[in-house]
């Protein structure tokens, strides 16, 4: 199991030494089994047919597992044979992963006109693996689905700092398979900090979204529900005006979010198994969300004009949003003041007319930075 991992009602048998690390090693599950994967590596389906949070993978398929998540691997009615390659984990899980509750809510929703949806639960409870879970299963009504990641801090689809949205027409098995087509820079990395202004972003994101043409539209809301975090939510509630409310674990707390709102609220359960991240873990989920929106890194001197933003209070690591013509190009990283009046920094845009400051820095990305930079030029 992984530290964290919440242990559940795991069976005796393991299937993770037939998984751990090798290239194909194969192992298989009896129709109506159930495991748990976990680790880095691709899997692969030789023979019959997987689910995975509502997603069918036939034989032939190749899935991709990130590190970070564990995925309910379900053979629903034959003997299938799956194969690694790569460090993955699994373990044999008696009855079904997913909860029942969670199984049931499609049948409030589908076929309905333009649902929207809000998923509201606290942190590591399974609000991106429910939302990844009810996407699928829209899939098999339309293929016209948006997604708004709205957790500034532990973003699935947009970089950090940011709330962003996607849409999708094809099956998935984590939300960080999706790419951002609306991006809003909030600053933060918590709503706590600024929560007027990640609401009103939130609202942006919606309605950019729906100039797109949307069937059903998914909120994935971040793990703040203690000290004023329902208040938050509620207004969050108001300005995006879901149809349907889903709180994971949050029964005793329900009457708090029917108060104010025409929303139906639908209670639904925590699963057994979560894989719970440690404080050390989501740092590092964030600075490589950071990476990956940068991409190849390239410093560069920023002109005295365009970093007038840029106080003398900046400090080194600070992550910045770049934009140009007002739009939302990339992030950058702060490296340091220039004799010139101009910046040194990091940019994940080739050209920007725009820097907003965050009120974030992360020290750490400047060496990582420079250490990519460096082999880049050695290339």
């Amino acid at each position: 199991m992984n530290p964290g991992q919440r242990r559940g009602d795991l069976a005796q048998r393991n299937l993770g030494d037939g998984m751990r690390g090798g290239k194909n090693n194969r192992v298989t599950l009896n129709p109506g089994e159930y495991a748990l994967i976990s680790g880095t590596g691709q899997l692969y389906v030789d023979r019959g047919l997987i689910e995975i949070f509502g997603a069918v993978f036939p034989g032939g398929s190749k899935v991709r597992i990130r590190p970070g998540k564990q995925f309910p691997v379900h053979a629903p009615d034959e003997v299938t044979s799956v194969s690694s390659k790569g460090p993955l984990l699994a373990s044999l899980v008696k009855g079904d992963p997913i909860p029942r509750s969670w199984r049931l809510l499609p049948e409030l929703f589908l076929g309905r006109t333009m649902p929207k949806l809000m998923i509201v639960g606290p942190t590591d409870s399974g609000k991106s693996s429910l939302t990844t879970y009810l996407v699928n299963i829209s899939l098999t009504m339309s293929n016209r689905i948006a997604v708004i990641d709205s957790d500034p801090g532990q973003g699935d689809i947009g970089p950090p700092t940011c709330v962003s949205g996607a849409m999708t027409r094809s099956r998935l098995i984590d939300l960080r398979e999706l790419r951002p087509i609306v991006v809003e820079f909030v600053g933060v990395t918590s709503p706590s900090a600024l929560p007027e202004g990640c609401i009103s972003a939130v609202s942006r994101v919606a309605d950019s979204l729906f100039d797109f043409g949307v069937d059903y539209m998914f909120i994935n809301t971040d793990g703040w529900v203690d000290d004023g975090g329902v208040e938050y939510k509620r207004r969050l509630m108001e300005v995006t005006g879901p149809d349907i409310v889903v709180l994971l674990g949050l029964k005793d707390r329900a009457r708090e979010f029917e108060e104010r709102t025409n929303a139906r609220v639908v209670c639904v359960d925590v699963p057994d198994h979560v894989f719970v991240r440690s404080a050390s873990v989501r740092y590092r989920a964030r600075v490589f969300n950071v990476l990956r929106c940068i991409g190849r890194p390239k410093k560069i001197l920023v002109d005295e004009g365009t970093a007038r933003s840029l106080d003398a209070t900046a400090e080194p690591g600070l992550i910045v949003a770049l934009y140009e013509g007002g739009k939302f190009k990339s992030l950058g990283v702060f490296v340091s003041r220039d004799s010139s009046g101009g910046a040194w920094m990091y940019s994940g845009a080739d050209s920007f007319d725009e820097i907003a400051v965050s009120r974030v820095s992360v020290p750490e990305l400047l060496a990582i930075l420079k250490e990519r930079e460096q082999g880049e030029v050695s290339r």
